[in-house]
């Protein structure tokens, strides 16, 4: 994945303008970005797609070792719906498909089994 400083350089160096106008020029078009969220609640990039704020749902959490119930209020969320011409590029990409017994796949659970396992001895 690009970092901020590669884009800038990449950019600077297909439009022969200097890396720190680059620089420059991404900080104002990030800040407009967050501007229009904030304000509109949501923003359009030509040929990338929409930006839009969404409220996401109230939700329980449960603590593992004593099982107390707290309440999660809803809270700002931001969603991204991709334009056409993106989902057009996406829709090319050659996917490496793995298959369920790779050991990447599997989740990492040792916190898991340390709950279980201390609850049982618990009893």
């Amino acid at each position: 994945m690009l970092t901020k400083s590669e884009i800038c350089k990449i950019i600077a160096e297909c439009t022969g303008v200097s890396p720190k106008l680059v620089k420059a020029c991404f900080q104002v078009y990030s800040d407009l970005v967050k501007k229009e969220i904030k304000s509109q609640g949501q923003v359009r990039l030509p040929e990338l797609g929409t930006f839009r704020v969404t409220i996401g749902r109230e939700r329980i959490s449960v603590n593992p070792i004593t099982g107390a119930q707290t309440r999660i209020p809803p809270k700002p969320k931001v969603k991204f719906r991709a334009a056409k011409p993106l989902k057009e590029v996406t829709a090319t990409i050659k996917w490496k498909y793995v298959s369920e017994d790779d050991e990447l796949l599997q989740p990492k659970r040792k916190a898991a089994g340390f709950f279980k396992n201390r609850q049982n001895d618990e009893e």
